[in-house]
């Protein structure tokens, strides 16, 4: 398949300048969100819990090493390089490379991540406001995170960190209950799954095509989806979703403080072991164990992530 040109609108970006972008379970697929959001987002964050498990953030290759629109400034590593453990608590490490996008003469900095995804939303500080949520290529099964992002309660809880008139990037992927595959409904979010749960993944339409083929809608918290740009393609096409929320109302979103509280060592990502998880709440029941029995369980018990 041809690779199709970029459907970028500006008027919706040029509101989003010095925000940043984060991509959780991104891997190594950086290219498209830098190429498309360089000229208006300052701050990439990219986060996976592979990162730096088997070469040091000391001697990796810059991301952009081989783009000539984008000159590297400066490299800076925070926390432990190299994070071989199997432990599956993740001692975090952030590399950021700084660049200058020379077209629009702006200076960028892009953050690689080693941690949880939802980790990182709720507890990196550093990350600021978000501009642009990105998500895509990620999956339920061997080699995917088996975090559904797309869950209602999960876009609910995104939002409160994206700005009001930011944007999805979305190639429709492990949407869980909302997708379109799984929902016997068929209900208001499977205009976010149309092309990735489509038999041709809408190979043969142009960028334009794609974006006129989706329709707006409206969910049940009132907030209105309308697709608005196109990023390229991973697993479907990525397509860029405005969200207007200036008349939702918002679901109540859980705290996240007693598990920071609770952390025998606030520096790592912590990987939850339980019974039974209270998703109401937002986290597992028996907190108060110590953590040396959560890792003693680690062989018999399944495991979970604070999500």
């Amino acid at each position: 398949m041809n690779k199709r040109p970029y459907v970028i609108p500006p008027a919706q970006l040029e509101r989003l300048k010095d925000l940043s972008l984060f991509y959780p379970c991104s891997g190594e697929d950086y290219y498209d969100a830098i190429a498309v959001f360089s000229p208006y987002i300052t701050d990439f964050w990219f986060v996976d819990k592979r990162y730096f498990t088997l070469r040091s953030a000391l001697d990796c290759p810059p991301v952009l090493r081989r783009k000539a629109d984008y000159e590297l400034l400066d490299v800076k590593v925070e926390g432990l390089p190299l994070f071989r453990s199997r432990d599956p608590h993740i001692w975090p490490c952030i590399r950021t490379e700084t660049y200058k996008h020379l077209p629009s003469k702006r200076v960028i900095r892009i953050h690689k991540r080693r941690g949880y995804g939802y980790s990182t939303m709720r507890y990196e500080g550093r990350m600021g406001k978000l501009g642009v949520f990105f998500y895509r290529g990620d999956s339920s099964g061997e080699g995917g995170s088996g975090d559904h992002w797309l869950r209602k309660s999960k876009l609910s809880e995104i939002y409160t960190h994206l700005v009001d008139g930011g944007l999805l990037a979305l190639d429709g992927s492990n949407g869980g209950v909302n997708s379109q595959r799984h929902s016997q409904l068929r209900g208001a979010y499977k205009e976010l799954f149309k092309y990735f749960y489509s038999w041709t993944n809408g190979e043969r339409l142009t960028s334009k095509q794609l974006v006129e083929g989706v329709s707006a809608f409206t969910d049940e918290y009132n907030r209105h989806y309308e697709c608005i740009g196109y990023a390229g393609d991973r697993y479907g096409p990525t397509m860029i979703w405005n969200v207007d929320r200036s008349n939702s109302a918002e679901p109540l979103i859980p705290s996240y403080e007693k598990i920071i509280r609770d952390y025998d060592n606030p520096t790592f990502d912590r990987f939850w072991l339980t019974d039974r998880l209270n998703r109401i709440k937002g986290f597992p029941d028996g907190l108060e164990k110590p953590y040396r029995i959560r890792k003693e369980r680690l062989r018999s018990r399944r495991r979970y992530s604070v999500e």
